[in-house]
């Protein structure tokens, strides 16, 4: 569902709307031009190219625009060089560097590697899978707390997570799936660990939690 959302797959029914105009026929470039950012699930298949430096991960999708671009066309990497620090600093990534090598980092660096990428530039709307899966717990802190200051900022946030108490944590509202069906709508205030692990089950009805 979220690769759809994003872009990577083609959606045969519906539509898929952004800050009031319908992106359901956009690629990911218009859609990330419009504010759309996404973190995926498989970080070191789908949200990173191990082989590139952290520097050259950062711009992905970036790389053609100003300031990472002349106005001939050639990549200014001392822009590039310049930005990957400074989010290296901002998002506490430990590195030696830009130039360092990506497949070098621990899981937890790679994870906030893709997330300085995402949450930075023009955000207006956030797709995460499982944000913190295989993260340790400092990294896994980290990222929810640069998760919740998108959020008071007013950034839509569209997250699938397993993690229980993550979703207490990140959500205003959740809506439970299984078998490709919409099982269950609750506010964190109205449900409990326990309702909610019963309707993650498919086990749960759709006004429970919903006095």
């Amino acid at each position: 569902m979220m690769a759809a959302l994003a872009g990577l797959l083609r959606i045969e029914g519906g539509h898929v709307w952004l800050d009031g105009k319908d992106v359901t026929a956009a690629g990911t470039a218009e859609r990330r031009a419009l504010g759309m950012r996404h973190i995926p699930e498989d970080r070191m298949g789908t949200g990173l190219c191990l082989q590139a430096s952290i520097a050259e991960n950062l711009i992905v999708a970036e790389e053609d625009r100003a300031p990472f671009t002349s106005r001939w066309g050639s990549v200014r990497w001392s822009a590039v060089r310049e930005h990957a620090a400074r989010l290296i600093h901002d998002f506490n990534i430990v590195a030696p560097g830009p130039t360092t090598w990506a497949g070098g980092l621990s899981g937890g660096n790679l994870q906030k590697v893709v997330v300085a990428r995402e949450l930075s530039g023009n955000l207006r709307c956030l797709l995460l899978s499982h944000p913190t899966r295989g993260v340790d717990i400092a990294a896994s802190e980290f990222i929810y707390r640069r998760l919740l200051e998108a959020r008071r900022q007013g950034i839509a946030i569209l997250l699938v997570s397993a993690d229980l108490d993550e979703i207490f944590l990140l959500s205003d509202r959740i809506a439970v799936m299984f078998g490709g069906r919409l099982v269950g709508e609750f506010r964190p205030d109205e449900v409990s660990p326990e309702i909610l692990g019963l309707s993650m089950t498919g086990a749960g009805s759709k006004t429970e939690g919903n006095p």
